[in-house]
């Protein structure tokens, strides 16, 4: 998937604001509802509605305080202002109990923030924090991941917003509303909501999708408005079909119309619509010739400046979920010899040893983690391979060849050893940036990357997920999990910042460590296991 290259300014959080002289309650500013109040692991976690409508001017944003008694007197427990409907009040212990309370806040941005209008506070509720246990955190990360997905989503469209700083805009990347498939049937399966409720939340996404986003040849855009459906360019000449963002957001939908097989209306018609919009895909309007002059996939067309882009889709990479989609296709199926020839193109592979590691698909040492990710949350890497290894066995060596970089680096960079790792596409402070070994190494540790690693190397992604939470937790972790990224040697956090595409590998790939379903689901979808067959029949040998 293409990268988001720039994020937005972060001014809620940390930006110093004026109280107005009496901070006087407003009867027209709506008191947040629905407060749900959550005792997890070494914290209490607060989730409540959001308002009918976003405001960019003013700026709609919320506090929360905390009291040891029902009658006060309560403190702000956090810095700042929350820019989204959710706060994880992280206290390091258990058994620390605490009375909450939430308002509104409208913000006016002049020369500096400035404090317009408070809300009534809401009842106080209760709660106490529970002990630490790492197999219930796991647990609980996928919880967090399913809120971001569920709770933060749209509430028109039902739709994953982009990332967490910029409610108002209602933007949507493509390819995270396929990973939220993911993560609301992991909601279903661990009880965080019901089937009926989820049904009726993926419904709503695909007749969304299918009724009024906008399509080109079959395909969307990078970025939709959640609530218009139109598209957001995402560059100036970047204003049409996204090809991959479109190969992940069907990947989901495939999940979703195999896991909701139900004979009722709801799930009847998940299934109905999730066909009508892969069919509807044309694959072959994509094919272009590459420079090695073989047939290959482009990655975008413009209805404005058609292939102006100019990026094909071949090499290892991000890319495979789109080829076995484009061949597994039953309306507009690209011949097979795109995959051998298009995306298994001649600088494909290496023969290369880095740390101790044999890396076939490397010709050097940048191994950013996302590509081992983002197709296999569906896609079983045991199920494929390359020169006799399966990607299974690759990814895992991705990740042991990184682990053993970074101890390397630990005199460069704070915090990298044997405990702290992880390396991948996220947010640092000069904006977004595919993190790897090497000159792109700027000391940025992302949560998702060791998170999404899990299984692949699962005792060292659970060592991080517990260096992380109990020795960085109070300023890694928030309300949708760890925030996206930090550097130790920079003192920098990512603070409040999720973004879709970084939250939403993390849950499913947790269960694919714990019980393998999510593999299990998508590989019952009978147009892939097709192409998947005839790919291992038809692999060439290359010794």
């Amino acid at each position: 998937m293409k990268l988001l290259l720039c994020l937005f300014a972060i001014i809620l959080a940390l930006a110093p604001v004026s109280a107005c002289a009496d901070e006087a309650t407003d009867a027209g500013l709506s008191v947040p509802a629905n407060v749900r109040v959550l005792s997890r692991q070494w914290r209490v976690d607060l989730i409540w509605d959001e308002p009918s409508r976003w405001s960019a001017t003013p700026a709609l944003v919320f506090e929360v305080e905390r009291a040891a008694n029902a009658t006060g007197p309560f403190k702000k427990c956090h810095n700042g202002y929350l820019p989204y409907c959710g706060h994880s009040d992280f206290l390091g212990e258990a058994g620390q109990a605490f009375h909450y309370r939430v308002r509104m806040v409208e913000l006016e941005k002049t020369s500096e923030l400035v404090v317009r209008k408070v809300s009534a506070w809401t009842p106080p509720v209760f709660e106490i924090s529970q002990p630490l246990d790492e197999d219930k955190l796991l647990i609980e990360m996928q919880e967090a991941g399913f809120r971001y997905f569920y709770d933060a989503a749209h509430p028109v469209s039902g739709l994953p917003r982009s990332q967490s700083h910029d409610w108002a805009r209602e933007w949507a990347a493509t390819s995270a509303i396929g990973m939220g498939m993911f993560n609301i049937v992991l909601g279903v399966e661990r009880g965080f909501v019901s089937r009926d409720d989820a049904a009726r939340r993926v419904l709503r996404i695909t007749d969304f999708l299918l009724h009024k986003a906008e399509r080109y040849h079959g395909a969307y855009s990078h970025l939709i408005n959640a609530r218009s459906g139109k598209t957001i360019p995402f560059m100036p000449k970047d204003d049409g079909a996204d090809l991959l963002e479109t190969a992940y957001l069907i990947q989901g939908l495939l999940f979703a119309r195999e896991y909701f097989d139900g004979s009722g209306d709801v799930e009847a018609r998940i299934r109905q619509h999730s066909n009508e919009i892969w069919h509807g895909v044309d694959w072959t309007w994509f094919v272009r010739t590459s420079d090695f002059g073989d047939p290959v996939l482009s990655w975008h067309w413009s209805p404005k400046h058609e292939w102006a882009m100019g990026l094909n889709c071949h090499g290892f990479g991000e890319t495979q979920i789109l080829y076995l989609l484009a061949l597994s296709s039953p309306t507009h199926r690209v011949d097979d010899e795109l995959y051998w020839k298009g995306w298994r193109n001649p600088l494909f592979g290496g023969k290369n040893v880095h740390y101790g590691v044999n890396l076939p698909l490397q010709r050097i040492f940048n191994v950013c983690l996302f590509p081992a990710h983002y197709t296999y949350m569906g896609i079983d890497p045991e199920a494929i391979g390359y020169d006799g290894l399966t990607y299974h066995e690759i990814f895992t060596r991705w990740c042991t060849a990184q682990m053993r970089y970074m101890a390397s680096r630990k005199d460069d960079f704070k915090g990298y050893g044997t405990a702290l790792w992880g390396l991948t596409a996220s947010a640092n402070q000069s904006g977004y940036k595919a993190h790897a070994p090497g000159v792109e190494d700027d000391g940025t540790i992302a949560p998702t990357a060791a998170l999404s690693s899990m299984p692949y190397v699962p005792n060292e992604a659970k060592a991080c997920m517990m260096e992380m939470f109990t020795k960085h937790g109070k300023a890694l972790w928030g309300p949708y999990g760890f925030f996206d990224a930090f550097n130790l040697t920079q003192d920098w956090v990512a603070d409040r910042m999720y973004i879709c595409i970084d939250v939403g590998p993390v849950g499913p790939m947790i269960e694919n460590h714990l019980t393998g379903k999510c593999w299990e689901i998508f590989m019952k979808t009978p147009e892939v296991a097709k192409t998947l067959e005839r790919i291992r029949a038809t692999e060439p040998k290359l010794r």
